[in-house]
């Protein structure tokens, strides 16, 4: 009867032969299962993103197995992407207030939860100085248009901007949101029916429609802007999010194909979304 070695040991008793020296240095350890065999020990180098990680690999600070093991990750580094001493740094110069967007607005809400009171003070001082900054904006043209008596379209359009683009942060607070894209939508509509052919003022328009979810609308902006040439690529893209929100996914494809035909190289996604539709 033949001896059955343990699973153990046919595992993990491995030693690198005469042919495999050179991939050694891949390894953290000279034997591979070492990585597994071994406690987790403080590193001086914390990876935090896939970047970082690849650089870290081909420097020699990490082998191959922290690589493959991050890689494997049921969580994506790129989702934690989150340096907390780089953000508090931002913080401090109020970077992410002075030019807020929604992924700033939403790394200002998730460490407003924080246990370290001084970090969701760092936040709540963030999203305080970018809302006192967007009222502040909008009280100040209401002031110029109440005394306004020519160019009136000027001062809805830049109220209906404002008000939008306040709205497009408050993607967690969907009744505040509502409100907001409910007077971005008045002003826009004034400014349009007092200067129904400017373009700029049709495409500020599509937006706060398609904030408001009434894509049919948003869409029939986007269409006449794209049919006179005015920003055709930008406008097909959103035509492209107005039809997958109604479920139009033919028009998808045939509009992508049109979108593959421009330079769209400095248009971040836009690549990628063209031919995950005509491939």
């Amino acid at each position: 009867m033949s001896t059955i070695l343990p699973q153990e040991d046919f595992i993990f008793d491995y030693t690198p032969s005469k042919d495999d020296q050179d991939s050694i240095k891949l390894f953290s350890f000279e034997n591979p299962f070492d990585f597994f065999r071994h406690d987790v020990v403080e590193n001086p180098y914390i990876v935090k993103t896939q970047h970082k990680l690849r650089k870290a690999f081909s420097e020699g600070l990490l082998g191959i197995e922290h690589y493959l093991m991050a890689a494997t990750s049921l969580r994506p580094l790129i989702d934690e992407a989150q340096d907390l001493d780089e953000i508090t740094r931002l913080f401090s110069q109020q970077k992410l207030a002075m030019r807020p967007n929604s992924h700033s607005v939403k790394i200002l809400r998730t460490m407003i939860k924080d246990p370290n009171p001084e970090i969701a003070l760092y936040a709540a001082e963030g999203l305080n100085t970018i809302e006192n900054s967007f009222l502040t904006k909008i009280e100040k043209i209401k002031k110029k248009l109440e005394k306004a008596t020519h160019n009136i379209f000027i001062y809805h359009y830049l109220l209906g901007c404002l008000y939008t683009q306040f709205a497009t942060l408050l993607e967690s607070q969907k009744l505040i949101q509502k409100f907001y894209i409910k007077q971005a939508i008045e002003n826009l509509v004034k400014a349009y029916t007092l200067r129904p052919k400017n373009k700029r003022i049709k495409i500020a328009l599509a937006e706060s429609y398609l904030l408001d979810e009434n894509y049919e609308y948003a869409l029939s902006l986007y269409a006449y802007c794209y049919s006179i040439q005015y920003k055709p690529v930008y406008c097909l893209l959103k035509m492209v999010q107005c039809h997958y929100n109604l479920k139009h996914y033919d028009r998808i494809k045939t509009i992508a194909s049109i979108i593959s035909q421009y330079d769209v190289s400095d248009i971040e996604y836009a690549e990628v979304l063209i031919y995950q539709w005509i491939l």
